[in-house]
């Protein structure tokens, strides 16, 4: 909770239509959802150029509106409403900011 507390301050937290949403680049948030969870809706855990899972606590994420949104650069899939996830042998074309937007 010490780093949840710290990343908050440095501003790690943003607001979606789907609630707050918590930045965990690069796993600083070891505890990624459960801890992210006690106070936010969600949280987007994101290696550069690798992967990124956005699970939300409650929420379903809008699919169509990711697609439309991100049109050809949209990767990954959206399991049970509540997780999109890219882990895959090709590379994360994905930047964090377009992650993010797609959000909003």
């Amino acid at each position: 909770m010490a780093t949840l507390e710290i990343m908050e301050k440095e501003g790690k937290v943003i607001q979606t239509k789907y609630g707050s949403i918590v930045i965990n680049q690069n796993n600083e948030l070891k505890t990624g959802s459960s801890a992210a969870y006690v106070r936010h809706d969600g949280i987007i855990n994101f290696t550069p150029g690798k992967s990124f899972a956005v699970t939300l606590k409650e929420k379903d994420l809008d699919e169509k509106k990711l697609t439309e949104r991100l049109g050809t650069k949209f990767q990954g899939k959206i399991i049970s409403g509540k997780m999109w996830i890219y882990n895959d042998k090709e590379p994360l074309n994905l930047s964090l900011e377009e992650i993010t937007k797609s959000l909003e």
